[in-house]
């Protein structure tokens, strides 16, 4: 019995961690049986830029909540389990295959942009330490797209401050 439990566990914590499978399944239920979302999982976009400093009523995001429950992997009584939403399974969720190539090639400019500036002729600006850290959370793909991409205005934001504060009274190359 005690060894049955065991399996169980291990089979659970192993699909837990094995996105190809999650991908599947999710395939497999859309939009048979679960309906394509059709880019609501994208409609938070434009707050995840807002701080909730200046908008405390901004509305939450609960697509890890959501995602979870509508494809079966938590229990209707459970409200607070988080699954994440892999962006590559998102694409598919809301838009198919078609969703996922085009998806795909716009983070792929997106990556694209971030390495043209990380690999710049280097300078005193701190532009490549930026941009290493934005590629650095761009690389989350475990998350959200939302998720990610708000980070990323916070991540240069506090970067340029940083850097900002760093030179601070320091004379600039070039001057006496």
């Amino acid at each position: 019995s005690g060894r049955s439990g065991l399996s169980d566990v291990q089979e659970s914590a192993s699909s837990r961690f094995d996105s190809t499978s999650m991908f599947g399944y999710v395939v497999e239920l859309t939009p048979q049986r679960v309906p394509f979302w059709n880019g609501d999982t994208y409609e938070y976009a434009l707050w995840s830029f807002v701080p909730r400093l200046l908008v405390p009523e901004k509305p939450k995001q609960g697509l890890g909540q959501e995602f979870g429950h509508r494809y079966g992997f938590l229990d209707d009584s459970d409200d607070e389990t988080s699954v994440n939403l892999l962006q590559s399974v998102e694409m598919y969720a809301n838009f198919g295959d078609t969703g996922v190539v085009v998806g795909s090639l716009l983070l792929g400019f997106l990556y694209r942009v971030v390495v043209a500036f990380s690999s710049r002729s280097v300078s005193d600006d701190g532009t490549q330490l930026i941009a290493a850290h934005v590629f650095e959370g761009l690389l989350n793909i475990e998350a959200n797209l939302t998720l990610v991409f708000g980070g990323i205005v916070y991540t240069v934001l506090c970067n340029v401050v940083m850097l900002k504060l760093l030179h601070w009274g320091k004379p600039k190359a070039g001057t006496s």
